[in-house]
C-alpha cells in the first residue's frame, strides 16, 4: 500500500512540470504577464492534475517512458522560456509613465508661483500634454501584457481609456497614472510625495500613500 503510495507521488511530482508548462502556454495566449496570484493557480491546478494523471500510470505502465521524457523537456522548456513569463514586457514603458507624471511636480511648482494656488493647475496646459502622454505610455504597457486571444475581444474604448487622475485645490494638488505591470499608481502631490501606492485617488487632492 505504502510502496503505490509514494510511487504516486513520484509520479505526481515528475508530471507537474509538464502540466506547468502547459497551462502556462495556455495562460498566455490570454495574458503575457504572470503576478503571484497567477503563478499559484497554475501551480495549483499543475498539482491536481499531475495527482489524477499519476493514478494512470500507476496502471498502464507503458506511459512511464513517454512522461518521463515529456518531462524532461518541459523543465528545459520551463528554464529557457518560461522565464518570459514574466511582467518585464509589460514594464518596459513604465519608466515612462513615472517620469512624465513626476515631471508633473516642477509644472505645478511654476504654477504655483505663477498664480499664488494651484487651483486649475490640472487644466494647465503642459500638465494636460504630460497626463496625455504617460496615458500613451500605459496603453502602450498595458498592450504587451495581453495574449492574442484577449487583444482580439479588446474594445477600442477599453484600449483608450485614460487612466490618468488630477485633482486641485488651492493649496494643494495631485495626479497619479495606472502602472499595469506593477498593479499599483504612480502618484505625484504638492507634499513632495511621488511614488507607487496601490489606491488610485479618487476625488482627493493627496496621494493615497500605503
Amino acid at each position: 500500500m505504502y510502496k503505490t503510495y509514494f510511487k504516486k507521488v513520484a509520479y505526481t511530482l515528475l508530471l507537474i512540470p509538464l502540466f506547468s508548462s502547459l497551462l502556462t502556454l495556455f495562460v498566455r495566449l490570454f495574458y503575457l504577464c504572470a503576478n503571484k496570484y497567477l503563478v499559484i493557480v497554475v501551480l495549483l491546478i499543475a498539482v491536481t492534475l499531475a495527482w489524477f494523471a499519476a493514478k494512470k500510470m500507476l496502471k498502464d505502465k507503458k506511459l512511464v517512458g513517454l512522461i518521463i521524457a515529456l518531462s524532461i523537456v518541459s523543465v528545459i522548456y520551463g528554464a529557457v522560456y518560461l522565464g518570459s513569463f514574466n511582467c518585464a514586457r509589460c514594464a518596459a514603458p513604465e519608466a515612462g509613465v513615472m517620469q512624465l507624471i513626476s515631471n508633473i511636480r516642477a509644472q505645478a511648482e511654476l504654477y504655483l508661483n505663477n498664480n499664488n494656488s494651484y487651483v486649475g493647475v490640472c487644466d494647465d496646459s503642459r500638465v494636460i500634454e504630460l497626463g496625455n502622454s504617460a496615458d500613451k505610455f500605459m496603453r502602450i504597457s498595458s498592450s504587451k501584457c495581453f495574449g492574442p486571444i484577449t487583444k482580439m475581444f479588446m474594445s477600442s474604448e477599453a484600449v483608450q481609456e485614460s487612466h490618468f487622475v488630477c485633482n486641485d485645490s488651492i493649496d494643494e494638488y495631485a495626479a497619479e497614472e495606472y502602472v499595469p505591470s506593477r498593479e499599483s499608481y504612480y502618484c505625484v502631490d504638492s507634499t513632495g510625495f511621488g511614488g507607487q501606492v496601490q489606491n488610485s485617488l479618487g476625488s482627493l487632492t493627496k496621494c493615497v500613500a500605503d
